[in-house]
């Protein structure tokens, strides 16, 4: 997501396209999936953008799985955790048209539940052997 939003903010400035990203591009600063994330709560239309390319290749990814394993669910972590439908929606959209059409259809995108703690469960579970 850092190199699609570095080339994302750099193709913005050439167009004069206004972004709260470039602040932190022009000063080398590396730009964070978190910068993103508060940059298009904020409505900003670079970070979106960058948000919906990463999220349509997620989906690209996603939909070999599902056609692969046929999973009821798919629970993603990390980025989808904080990110939610701004990441996940792109790759909804392209697991619906990429993927086999019932297996797409039954298979749920969602976000992982234990959120911040998610480390404290894993550590849990390699304590107790699990």
């Amino acid at each position: 997501m850092a190199q699609v939003a570095q080339q994302a903010v750099a193709a913005a400035l050439r167009k004069n396209r206004p972004t709260r990203l470039a602040k932190l591009y022009r000063s080398g600063a590396p730009i964070t999936a978190k910068d993103i994330g508060a940059a298009a709560r904020q409505g900003d239309s670079v970070a979106l953008e960058v948000l919906e390319a990463t999220g349509e290749k997620l989906g690209e990814v996603l939909a070999i799985l599902v056609d692969l394993l046929n999973p009821d669910r798919i629970v993603i972590g990390g980025l989808a955790m904080r990110l939610g439908d701004l990441l996940l929606e792109p790759a909804r959209r392209i697991i619906r048209r990429e993927a086999l059409e019932l297996p797409a259809r039954t298979c749920q995108i969602v976000p992982a539940e234990l959120g911040e703690s998610i480390g404290d469960v894993a550590s849990l579970c390699i304590a107790m052997g699990i």
